[in-house]
C-alpha cells in the first residue's frame, strides 16, 4: 500500500503578504488583533484568527501533513488581512484628518461660549434665586387695598383709653391704685390709619389687583416659580443645566450634541416665555385702568385743567411717580408734591402721599362741598390702582432679568454654533 505524501508548505509564497500586514499593523494598531470579531467594523469578519494574520503555525500538529487545501484558504486570508490592514490604515489617516478639523472648530466654538458666559456676568448663577427671593423694602402689605386682600382678625378689638391712676397705696409689699381719673379728651380725634376707599374697583382692576397680590404678600418675589409653582422645575432646570453647558471645558466633541441642548431647552422654556409675555400684557393693562382714574380726576371738576389723558398701551409710558405727582397734586400741599416727585421708587412716592391724602379725606367729610369730596375719592381710586401697576412694573422687571440672562441662552448658543462649528458636526 502506497503512502501518498503530501509537499511541505513553503511560506515563501506569501511573505509579500505577510509583511504588508505587519507593516500594516505598525501603522494602524486600532485594527483588532484578538480571536474576538470586531462588530463595528465592517470587514472584520475577515480576521479570524490571530495566527492566521501573523502568519502563525497551528501548535500540535506537523506542518507536513497539513491537506493541501488548507494552504489555499490560509492563502486567502492571508491576502483577506492585507487588504483589510490596507483600508483601516486609510480610514485612520482620514479620521485623523477629521478629528483636526473637529479641534480647529471646537477650539472656536469655545472662545464663543465664553463670550456668552463673560456677557451675562454673575447675573446666570443666580438668576433663579433672583426670582425667588423677596425685597427687604417692600413690607409685604398693600398702601391703599388692605381692606380688599387683608382680613380683619377675629380677636382683634378696638382700643381703650386706658385709665391714668390719681391715688396709690401699698399693700403686702405691693403697689394698687385706689382711685382712678378719666384720661382728658383730645381735642381732635387722631388721624386714621388707612385711607378709606369705599368703591368697589371695576372687573377689570380687580384681575390687575388680584394678578399681584401673591407678589405683594411675598415681598416682590415670583410666586409662578414658588415652592408650588408651576414654572418652578422648568426655571431651575434650564438655569443649572445651561449654565453646566457653557462652563464646561474645551475638547474635541464641543460641537457635537449642541443643536440638541439648544433645541430641547428653547422648546421647554416656551411656556414660561408665554408667561413672560402676558406678565407685559398686565403691565399695560394696568397702567391704562390708572391713567383712566387718573384723567376721572379732572373730570369730577370740569374747571380744573392739566388732567393727563388716559394711557393707552401703544403710547410712550410716563413714569409712575410723575402719575403719582400729577394724581394727588389737587388735594394735597405742593411741597407734598415736590417731595413726593424726590422719591426714587413709585412705592415710596404712594407711601409719602399716605398721611397727605388721609387728612385730606378728613378734612373732606367736614366739608359741606360734594365736589371736594368726590375729588377726594376720584384721587383714592386713582393711587389704587397706581400702586397695583408699580407692582406690576416690579413683577416684569423681575422676568425681564431673567430672559436676558437665561431664556436668551439657548438662542445666543445656536447663533454661535452656527458661526463656529462648520466641520461636518
Amino acid at each position: 500500500m502506497s503512502v501518498r505524501t503530501v509537499p511541505s508548505f513553503n511560506p515563501s509564497s506569501v511573505m509579500a503578504a505577510q509583511a504588508a500586514t505587519q507593516a500594516s499593523e505598525r501603522a494602524a494598531p486600532s485594527v483588532n488583533t484578538t480571536t474576538t470579531p470586531v462588530r463595528t467594523f465592517p470587514l472584520a469578519c475577515a480576521v479570524r484568527q490571530k495566527s492566521v494574520c501573523l502568519g502563525g503555525r497551528l501548535r500540535g500538529h506537523d506542518e507536513s501533513a497539513i491537506p493541501r487545501w488548507y494552504h489555499g484558504q490560509r492563502l486567502r486570508q492571508l491576502l483577506s488581512c492585507a487588504v483589510l490592514a490596507t483600508l483601516a490604515t486609510g480610514l485612520a489617516t482620514s479620521t485623523a484628518h477629521a478629528q483636526s478639523d473637529g479641534a480647529t472648530c471646537a477650539n472656536a466654538y469655545y472662545a464663543a461660549l465664553q463670550d456668552v458666559r463673560a456677557s451675562r456676568g454673575d447675573e446666570l448663577s443666580g438668576a433663579f434665586s433672583a426670582l425667588r427671593s423677596a425685597d427687604p423694602v417692600l413690607s409685604g402689605r398693600w398702601i391703599y387695598s388692605r381692606a380688599l386682600f387683608e382680613k380683619p382678625s377675629r380677636y382683634s378689638r378696638p382700643l381703650e383709653a386706658e385709665r391714668e391712676c390719681a391715688e396709690k397705696i401699698k399693700v403686702a409689699g405691693r403697689q394698687r391704685c385706689v382711685r382712678f381719673v378719666e384720661p382728658a379728651i383730645p381735642a381732635e380725634p387722631p388721624l386714621p390709619a388707612e385711607l378709606e376707599i369705599a368703591q368697589q374697583p371695576s372687573n377689570d382692576e380687580l384681575r390687575v389687583l388680584k394678578a399681584v397680590a401673591d407678589l405683594v404678600q411675598g415681598r416682590g418675589a415670583i410666586p409662578d416659580v414658588g415652592n408650588n409653582g408651576r414654572y418652578t422645575w422648568v426655571a431651575q432646570r434650564a438655569t443649572t443645566d445651561l449654565k453646566t453647558y457653557i462652563n464646561q471645558p474645551a475638547h474635541n466633541a464641543l460641537c457635537s450634541g449642541a443643536r440638541e441642548v439648544t433645541e430641547f431647552y428653547a422648546k421647554a422654556l416656551k411656556p414660561l416665555q408665554k408667561r413672560i409675555d402676558d406678565v407685559g400684557e398686565l403691565v399695560r393693562k394696568a397702567r391704562a385702568l390708572a391713567g383712566a382714574r387718573i384723567f376721572a380726576i379732572g373730570a369730577v371738576n370740569p374747571a380744573v385743567g392739566g388732567m393727563p389723558e388716559p394711557i393707552a398701551a401703544d403710547t410712550p409710558e410716563q413714569p409712575l411717580i410723575t402719575l403719582v405727582a400729577d394724581a394727588v397734586r389737587l388735594v394735597v400741599p405742593g411741597e407734598t408734591v415736590a417731595t413726593i416727585l424726590k422719591e426714587t421708587s413709585p412705592l415710596a412716592a404712594l407711601q409719602r402721599a399716605k398721611p397727605s391724602l388721609i387728612l385730606a379725606q378728613v378734612q373732606a367729610k367736614k366739608s359741606e362741598d360734594q365736589a371736594t369730596r368726590d375729588r377726594v375719592t376720584a384721587v383714592a381710586l386713582a393711587v389704587r390702582m397706581l400702586e397695583a401697576a408699580a407692582y406690576t412694573e416690579i413683577y416684569a422687571a423681575r422676568y425681564r432679568k431673567f430672559s436676558a440672562s437665561v431664556i436668551s441662552l439657548p438662542t445666543d448658543i445656536q447663533a454661535v454654533h452656527a458661526r463656529t462649528c462648520t466641520c461636518g458636526f
